[in-house]
């Protein structure tokens, strides 16, 4: 449903539609109209503006703003994609999923100090453009995932993700400030922190919607490969997956999957009725009993048989879903790296800025 509508948007209960458009490109138009009417408002406001639209005049200032969006918009898509493997493809619990992410942020942690020390004495750009291609490469890394991966194949991309983050994030803030003036700082800060809170929100929303939709299909095209599915039972899961809100949720697949059997595989019955196995001698009886259970023994096997290649098929369908997700948040952080090349890289050191402070000083003046 990102452009053609494939069910009707509800809002405080009612139903809203513009005929065979989605909702989604409506939303974004929208937005663009607001964002311009945004702009000019701030632009045109004398006193206290909720934005200083100067504030972006300085390069760094642009530049930053975008790359910390972008940089939430990967890692926090990230963070939102790995516990989501670990739990429903690899079944471990939260507290083992938290586990085995442990070296991703203690990666985190200790390249971070590293990095802002570096900072201080050779510039944060490059720092900026080698995280955001480390954490690029970890994604891409991270996007080859499959259905047998184990604890151990897993260390070494998280760690290469998380010296990418560590290296990235510590520069981007002074960086970014670095032109601002003093008395900015404060609503400098506020928009950038407001830039990273929306990038993390778009890197989850659109991520998280992207795997849906990659999922979905990918399925679709796993349960056609399927020959030993009766075509009524193929039918009516591959209708459940169409209609599916979460394949991602295990327990309401199991549901769906477990009721479209029930009513589509035929059950073993009894082959008599009750009144007559009543009537029954014991002996009678245990043989009955017996003939019934090796009937319900070989139905438990067929039915096996059927389940297996449907549990294989959604695992299949989540791995290369998540990995096509995590190949397209490296792309995103790619073009982060590639953006950070227009910062200008000098840092201002502390006496140059003692210098500044004499020149615009009035006791100092008459010197010049």
């Amino acid at each position: 449903g990102w452009w053609k509508r494939a069910a009707d948007f509800k809002l405080f209960g009612a139903n809203i539609h513009f005929g065979s458009i989605s909702i989604i490109p409506v939303l974004f138009l929208i937005t663009i109209i607001l964002t311009v009417i945004f702009i000019l408002v701030e632009k045109h406001c004398q006193k206290d503006p909720l934005v200083d639209l100067k504030l972006f005049k300085p390069r760094n200032f642009s530049v930053g703003t975008f790359t910390a969006a972008v940089l939430s918009f990967a890692m926090m898509g990230s963070f939102f994609l790995l516990p989501l493997f670990l739990q429903v493809v690899m079944g471990f619990a939260p507290i083992k999923t938290g586990e085995i992410l442990l070296p991703f942020a203690l990666t985190i942690m200790l390249i971070a100090p590293l990095s802002g020390r570096m900072a201080d004495k050779i510039g944060g750009k490059y720092l900026i453009v080698a995280g955001m291609a480390i954490m690029a490469l970890g994604g891409y890394y991270i996007g080859h995932f499959r259905v047998d991966t184990q604890i151990s194949d897993l260390i070494l991309p998280f760690i290469v993700m998380g010296v990418g983050m560590g290296l990235a994030m510590p520069p981007l803030n002074n960086i970014t400030l670095l032109e601002t003036p003093e008395d900015e700082i404060g609503g400098a800060s506020g928009v950038l922190s407001t830039a990273r809170q929306i990038g993390s929100v778009m890197g989850i929303a659109i991520l998280g919607a992207f795997l849906q939709t990659t999922l979905a299909a990918q399925v679709r095209l796993d349960f056609n490969k399927i020959n030993t599915l009766p075509p009524l039972t193929k039918t009516a899961i591959l209708a459940s997956v169409n209609n599916q809100q979460s394949l991602s949720d295990p327990t309401a697949f199991q549901a769906d999957l477990t009721t479209i059997l029930s009513k589509t595989m035929p059950a073993p019955k009894s082959y008599l009725p009750a009144e007559q196995v009543a009537k029954m001698t014991a002996a009678q009886k245990t043989a009955y009993d017996q003939q019934l259970t090796q009937v319900q023994l070989f139905y438990a096997k067929q039915m096996q048989l059927i389940t297996t290649p449907i549990e294989q098929a959604v695992k299949k369908g989540f791995v290369d879903s998540i990995n096509k997700t995590f190949r397209l948040a490296a792309l995103i952080a790619l073009f982060g790296a590639l953006v950070s090349f227009l910062f200008r890289g000098q840092m201002v050191s502390e006496p140059a800025k003692q210098t500044v402070v004499a020149d615009i000083d009035p006791i100092n003046k008459p010197l010049k």
